[in-house]
């Protein structure tokens, strides 16, 4: 007969007995043996690879042999620390056995180790089983962006990035536009191989575009990198408050760099160029008007975003001249006096009073206090009136009104007295236009109204001037029929106007003059160059 020994047999003297029950009487016979346990042991131990690299190896085998069947773990461990199981707590027969191992692929390089372990009679009984952990090539890899796009126009908004790099490396993370070096996100760090996650929080009004982080990894001598991209969205971005402007010789203006639909001030430093600095030049913004001639110039944030402004630079002539109304308030005549500005052309009234109106309906509400402050600081001062005449007759009406208001201020009026004629809604309500009366009648009827209207100027022992676009002088005055007169003329975005003989140009609507409040979008006043001593 054979018996199965059980294998948690102490050690010890053993017996058979064989009996049998013979007439009542029990006849048996004894038959010793000994049991001695083999300890238990694990041996021949081994490794499928002693060197393995993560980016090409993603399994390791480990055999190892047991005495007897036993419960075992099989542990992964790096020369520090517990990576994780192969096998836990799993049984396993005695004789050879073998587990496989997934390698992670973010694995840092270094020595490792399996442990195989069992507890038995309440001691653990293992054996270590040596690899060695060594990538080929520093590598960085699995990037991506928490969003595609991230909008700026909301202060804190936040950007993050993902990425492994295969070994242990110095690490930075910058951030770029699609020009120029932003910053850090993360500066020489020490990461080890493995997966890792930054944020950085983009500056509210940063420019529309495409943006990139860098990743940079050092090992060894050895850098690489890699640009993942992603996108600013959102309504707001640098930009300069004019992309063009005229200023006369040894004229100054300020530029500032303002922010869409906001218009406020851009607070983000910025350089800035002139393209030709014998024309214009710039600092901190302020551009100084040298020759004539063509200048841009150029502001840059410090994300690399460029806004350019074209700068003409026309002849200064022989004065330099203002024209105001209503519409510019707070003016400071001293001021203006001390930047250059020597005559000012200033809006007496407009269009004339009914029967029963009084006169101040339509005497520019400025007029008054302009005009007796002007002449204290020492500005030669010339009126206009700005004309809605719809006839002959009404532009007669208009001169005898322009003479009336004047009488008391005859003797502060040193410059022209100007018959403003420029296309307005009420001429054009009313049929006053060339497109409802051709051309020949339209130019016929200016002609007259201009021709009535300066008689009567002159009579009064005015100088007589007619203001109007280049482009309405040339089409609808004839200037031979309306008699002897100065010529004013509007004429922007070029370096001499297009009427022959001007005597005062109006070169600019955006002059921003000492004396002059000055905001971002308004307090902006007429510029104009005087060819001749009045």
């Amino acid at each position: 007969m054979t018996w199965s020994v059980p294998q948690n047999l102490a050690d010890g003297k053993y017996s058979f007995r064989i009996v049998s029950l013979q007439n009542g009487k029990e006849v048996d016979r004894w038959v010793d043996f000994t049991v001695k346990n083999t300890p238990f042991s694990i041996s021949a131990g081994s490794a499928s690879a002693s060197t393995i690299d993560p980016a090409k190896d993603s399994k390791l085998s480990c055999t190892f042999t047991l005495s007897k069947a036993a419960t075992c773990s099989v542990q992964v461990w790096s020369t520090t620390s517990f990576v994780g199981y192969v096998a836990n707590n799993q049984s396993f027969s005695a004789g050879s056995n073998s587990v496989t191992w997934s390698v992670p692929q973010n694995l840092a390089d270094g020595k490792y180790s399996f442990r195989i372990v069992s507890l038995q009679n309440g001691k653990e009984v293992d054996r270590w089983v040596d690899f060695t952990v060594k990538s080929s090539t520093l590598s960085i890899s699995n990037t991506s962006t928490s969003v595609s796009s991230v909008n700026a126009s909301t202060a804190g908004n936040k950007i993050s990035l993902s990425f492994k790099i295969s070994q242990a490396a110095n690490c930075s993370v910058e951030m770029w536009s699609s020009s120029k070096f932003l910053g850090y996100a993360v500066q020489n760090q020490n990461y080890a191989a493995g997966s890792y996650n930054v944020s950085w929080t983009v500056p509210q009004y940063l420019a529309q575009g495409k943006y990139s982080f860098r990743i940079v990894a050092t090992k060894d001598g050895k850098t690489i990198d890699k640009w993942v991209d992603f996108q600013v969205t959102g309504s707001y971005s640098p930009y300069l408050q004019g992309t063009y402007f005229t200023l006369a010789q040894s004229e100054t203006r300020q530029l500032y760099t303002v922010v869409k639909t906001t218009s406020s001030i851009w607070s983000e430093a910025v350089s800035w160029s002139s393209s030709n600095n014998a024309v214009a030049s710039v600092s901190g913004g302020m551009v100084t008007a040298k020759a004539v001639g063509t200048a841009n110039i150029t502001a840059v944030d410090k994300y690399g975003n460029a806004a350019t402004c074209r700068i003409d630079v026309v002849s200064a002539g022989k004065h330099r001249m203002v024209d105001l109304s209503y519409a510019n308030s707070n003016i400071n005549f001293a001021q203006l006096k001390a930047s250059g500005v020597d005559y000012v052309m200033l809006r007496a009234c407009y269009s004339y009073p009914g029967s029963t109106e009084s006169d101040s309906k339509y005497i520019d509400s400025n007029f008054d206090k302009y005009i007796n402050e002007a002449t204290a600081a020492g500005l030669k001062v010339g009126v206009y009136h700005f004309s809605y005449a719809l006839n002959a007759e009404e532009a007669d009406k208009e001169a005898d009104f322009l003479i009336r208001i004047l009488d008391k201020y005859k003797d502060k009026i040193t410059l022209p007295v100007a018959y403003d004629l420029e296309y307005n809604s009420y001429w054009t309500n009313n049929g006053l236009h060339p497109s409802a009366m051709g051309n020949a009648k339209f130019k016929e009827t200016m002609t007259e109204f201009a021709r009535r209207y300066l008689a009567k100027i002159r009579a009064a022992g005015y100088k007589p001037m007619i203001y109007a676009s280049s482009s309405f002088y040339n089409s609808f005055i004839d200037a031979g029929a309306v008699g002897a007169h100065d010529k004013w003329i509007a004429h922007y975005d070029v370096l001499a106007p297009s009427v022959s003989g001007a005597d005062m140009w109006q070169y600019s609507s955006e002059g921003t003059p000492a004396g002059a409040p000055y905001k971002v979008d308004s307090g902006r006043v007429d510029m104009n160059i005087v060819y001749k001593d009045y």
